[in-house]
């Protein structure tokens, strides 16, 4: 009945960030970030912090694209 061999269906063998499927969208940036940190069995209130670093970052840069991101490194490095 309980069956304690079972394994919960919400994991997947797929490592974060790729594509879920044949014509399935990327998942986008914060979603990667959380399936990473959950992969490597981070806190949830660790998780919810990094993420909203990165969204404070992303609207401070007034970053829209992932282009813009990749170059951020280069945007810090202008206000230091």
């Amino acid at each position: 009945m309980g069956g304690h061999d079972e394994k919960p269906s919400s994991q997947s063998t797929k490592s974060p960030g790729q594509p879920k499927g044949p014509g399935q969208p990327e998942p986008r940036l914060l979603e990667q970030v959380r399936n990473v940190m959950r992969l490597h069995h981070y806190s949830i209130h660790t998780e919810r912090s990094y993420v909203d670093w990165i969204k404070r970052f992303i609207n401070f840069h007034h970053m829209r694209s992932r282009e813009d991101l990749a170059n951020g490194a280069g945007n810090i490095f202008c206000y230091t």
